[in-house]
């Protein structure tokens, strides 16, 4: 679900991802995962009200000069795609996808002044980009965030466990080579990336005596 899902939802393209969600959903194989699916989809309105809000921002500030990572340029024009940059260079276009949740927020001024449904918007950005830690914290000040993120937050439960169990795959398959060099380094990645996870609770005394 995730390789199908993951390259619409990092890009921001979410009519892509309302087509996906409607194609899977129904799947037999993945009637676990259905209403989070269906919830999923339901929260890409209010994303879409967020990225509105700072598509009007960027529109108000046409002509003045902007910064966007390491680009910085005179805002020409603005669209339902991204916006045009007047550089040295020449014209430069951000599309959606370029967008990092970042720059959202701070360019549509999200602040905590601002209604919770922004920044519920603004986390399932940060999510979609990958950045677990900035959604979470967002979602941690918002109780009402806190409730309605709860799909995501499995989503990304079930998501670390599965990236888990292919790395401790590879670390068992070392530990069979008798690949003395590579346990222990793959054993401390395991826990560094997957120590919250059902898995590593589960196999941590095995792999402790692989590492020993």
């Amino acid at each position: 679900i995730e390789e199908q899902l993951n390259p619409s939802l990092s890009t921001f393209d979410y009519a892509a991802a309302a087509d996906t969600i409607e194609r899977l959903a129904p799947v037999t194989d993945y009637m676990l995962f259905k209403e989070d699916l269906i919830g999923i989809k339901e929260d890409f309105d209010l994303v879409e009200k967020t990225w509105v809000e700072f598509r009007n921002a960027m529109s108000s500030r046409v002509g003045t000069v902007e910064m966007f990572g390491i680009k910085r340029g005179t805002i020409k024009a603005v669209d339902g795609h991204g916006l045009t940059l007047v550089t040295p260079d020449g014209d430069v276009m951000l599309t959606r996808k370029e967008m990092q949740p970042a720059w959202i927020k701070a360019k549509a001024e999200i602040t905590k002044e601002k209604a919770p449904e922004a920044h519920y918007g603004l986390g399932v950005m940060f999510l979609h980009k990958g950045k677990d830690k900035h959604a979470r914290s967002i979602f941690s000040q918002h109780g009402d965030a806190q409730q309605k993120a709860e799909r995501h937050l499995r989503w990304l439960g079930w998501r670390d466990e599965v990236r888990a169990m292919e790395v401790y795959k590879t670390l068992v398959a070392a530990s069979q080579e008798k690949a003395i060099r590579r346990v222990p380094k793959i054993a401390a990645e395991f826990e560094v990336r997957f120590g919250n996870t059902r898995l590593f609770g589960q196999e941590s005394a095995k792999i402790r005596q692989m590492v020993e």
